[in-house]
């Protein structure tokens, strides 16, 4: 199911089932754009080995 809150928010809801899950679980993702002035971007060290 697609519906958007206002201008700004889409949101995205759907039913995910992992391997290894018994029942499928409900994930609601919102997201909005960002203007190019307020993209922060982050970096870090790779400490994953």
């Amino acid at each position: 199911m697609d519906f958007y809150i206002n201008k700004e928010w889409e949101t995205k809801e759907d039913q995910l089932q992992l391997q290894g899950w018994e029942k499928e679980r409900r994930v609601v993702i919102l997201r909005r754009r960002l203007s190019s002035d307020k993209i922060i971007g982050f970096e870090t060290p790779n400490q994953l080995q």
